[in-house]
């Protein structure tokens, strides 16, 4: 029997869990599994906050679906490997898996082991998919196809402790240049206090450093499809991103990823800190934070072309291309994913939805500080969607463009290792398949 789709309502929001997650089932539950019984969903993912909330609301789903849902949960490397494992040997016991789509996306897209799902999200009615934001539609698609559904978004932003700028009357930086006067006015390394806290680790810090790099007019690719990171404009933004930690960051940069440099934010140690906005739940906790108090949130300054931060989506949905059930597959998706789902998640776990009509639901956005609402609504506009290159083999791309920050922050000759590392990318590109 054909899979009917379902029809998710939304009411308003209800924090009751039937009044926010009720699916009307168009048809029986039985239609569900045919005559081959019953439908079970294996869905492999990572613990995230989205992830979190859905499990709490999952047997709603089953019990007005008629469909069982079994989800593995593996650690973010464990999980890409044993989905790799999985589709490369077409697999058929996986049905959905949820993936980091500016690390997976084009590798799985390019090897045929996701379900093309454009045409469903743009004939999905009500589901709307235009009420997802621009660039976590765009993080999702490749060569004009829609492989995975955006469950979560963050966005690069400043965060600065209220007290430190006080303390030095200053005001909130809007531009680049006033951020390295202002991280100077600051740094206090012989009492323990740094201007900025930022990723310095080759790796790790190509996230942090992708807004820096926009902002300056630059990119990984120009738009011929060669290295964009030899350019002036790229080189200006090495320049200054490893002088600012070099000058106003504390010691060791070069081996700090985002845990290492929120912690220094969080103990109260830095004027700065500037990475995602998913981190912010670090220094809300009592736990964990003794800046709870003092905690702002700012948009990303602007530098020569304006402010460019990212807007990304750290983990999508999609579909196995070898699942033989991928109309509940599918079905389960557009119900974990209607603007209800996704307003629960963000009261329940300050989960950040893609869906712009989230972000205008008060109730929805009353765990989320003012401040950073309105940068939500501003990086709708001036947000470009990844934080990294856009290729295949991402790990090794991140490798490469990342040398000429490595080389910054140690004070070495970054003309010159923007040139060695842009002939490395050039090269590595055409072997990028």
């Amino acid at each position: 029997m054909k899979y009917t789709r379902n029809r998710v309502v939304r009411a308003g929001l209800a924090l009751s869990a039937a009044g926010i997650l009720a699916v009307t089932a168009a048809g029986c539950a039985s239609d569900n599994g045919g005559d081959e019984g019953p439908v079970t969903l294996n869905i492999v993912a990572a613990n995230n906050p989205w992830l979190v909330s859905i499990k709490d609301h999952l047997s709603e789903f089953e019990e007005e679906s008629g469909i069982t849902v079994n989800i593995e949960e593996f650690g973010n490397e464990q999980l890409s490997d044993q989905t790799q494992v999985k589709l490369n040997a077409k697999s058929t016991d996986l049905d959905v898996l949820i993936l980091r789509p500016l690390q997976e996306l084009r590798l799985y897209a390019d090897n045929g082991w996701l379900e093309d799902i454009t045409d469903r999200v743009e004939d999905s009615g009500d589901w709307n998919w235009d009420d997802f934001q621009e660039s976590p539609r765009e993080t999702v698609t490749v060569d004009d196809s829609v492989w995975a559904v955006p469950l979560m978004t963050e966005r690069e932003i400043v965060y600065y402790n209220e007290d430190l700028l006080a303390a030095k009357g200053l005001e909130i930086p809007t531009t680049l240049e006033e951020l390295e006067t202002a991280a100077a006015a600051i740094n206090d390394p012989a009492n323990g206090t740094y201007g900025v806290a930022l990723r310095g680790a080759l790796n790790a810090a190509v996230t942090s450093f992708s807004g820096f790099l926009y902002s300056y007019g630059a990119d990984w690719q120009d738009e011929d499809g060669a290295s964009g990171i030899g350019s002036d404009e790229a080189v200006e933004a090495y320049e200054y991103y490893g002088n600012l930690i070099r000058s106003y960051g504390p010691p060791g940069p070069t081996t700090m990823g985002w845990p290492e440099a929120s912690a220094i934010f969080a103990q109260g140690k830095a004027g700065f800190y500037i990475d995602a906005d998913s981190q912010a739940y670090v220094f809300q906790a009592p736990s964990s934070s003794q800046v709870v108090e003092q905690v702002g949130y700012a948009p990303f300054p602007e530098g020569p072309d304006g402010a460019r931060p990212y807007n990304d989506v750290p983990w999508g949905a999609a579909v196995s291309s070898f699942s033989e059930h991928k109309d509940e597959a599918w079905e389960f998706i557009q119900w974990a994913t209607t603007t209800a789902s996704f307003d629960t998640a963000m009261i329940e776990q300050s989960s950040p939805s893609p869906r712009a009509s989230s972000w205008e639901n008060d109730e929805a956005t009353s765990a989320f500080p003012a401040e950073l609402i309105d940068i939500v609504d501003l990086y709708g506009e001036i947000g470009v969607g990844y934080d990294r290159p856009r290729n295949i083999q991402v790990g090794l791309a991140r490798d490469i463009v990342g040398k000429p920050i490595v080389t910054s922050i140690e004070g070495g000759d970054v003309a010159a290792a923007a040139e060695a590392a842009s002939a490395e990318y050039d090269e590595f590109l055409e072997t990028d398949n």
